[in-house]
């Protein structure tokens, strides 16, 4: 009996001692030679960064309030839009009565439809074979210059770069629309609706 009972003993004691090797000592937290076993990071816990898969931009000079270039339109691959627009504000001094700025507005997701839409066009796009590099002005003004900068994306990859001597406007004006091939409309109008869309909503 007594035999019985100080192997028991022994077999708690032992366990006692075999659970207290694993408890960490919060002060040695954080030294050289504490590993906790917790797994690190991976390339397959880690998420992907979004990648530009499209990029308009837009050139202006001339009789404007603002001049040089902005973006007009950038989409990622995960559904989200960002773009340049220009701000008025009054000028509290009234020397100038306003004060123009261009402002940078956040990535936002745009509709399912809308991503649809335009992963169509950026496919017609980039397998359209009779689309000229760069295109010249069509309506061209004495005082304002204009021209947009389509770039197609893949990573740090450019598959296409297009550009158009032209106002978005001009682009997408039915007098003009046998000038420019069609993806190339419809790229600009689907960049043109979704900026007014975004645009209107915040005022």
């Amino acid at each position: 009996m007594k035999l019985a009972l100080f192997l028991l003993v022994s077999l708690v004691f032992n366990g006692c001692n075999n659970t207290a090797e694993t408890v960490v000592d919060p002060r040695e937290i954080g030294r050289a030679n504490v590993s906790l076993n917790t797994p690190g990071p991976t390339a397959k816990n880690i998420p992907a960064e979004p990648s530009p898969v499209l990029e308009i931009w837009k050139e202006i000079d001339g009789s404007v309030p603002i001049r040089g270039k902005s973006l007009y339109f950038r989409l990622y691959d995960d559904g989200a839009v960002e773009f340049d627009h220009e701000v008025r504000r009054e000028n509290p001094s009234g020397k100038p009565r306003y004060i123009y700025a261009v402002e940078r507005r956040p990535p936002a997701k745009i509709s399912d439809d809308e991503l649809s839409r335009l992963r169509i066009v950026l496919e017609d796009l980039t397998k359209s074979e009779g689309i000229k590099p760069e295109y010249k002005w069509v309506a061209l003004t004495l005082d304002v210059l204009s021209k947009l900068t389509i770039i197609l994306k893949k990573g740090d990859t450019i598959h296409r770069k297009i550009i158009v001597n032209d106002a978005e406007y001009d682009v997408i004006h039915k007098s003009f629309e046998k000038k420019f091939p069609r993806p190339v409309i419809e790229i600009i109008k689907e960049a043109h609706s979704i900026r007014s869309r975004f645009l209107g909503a915040s005022h």
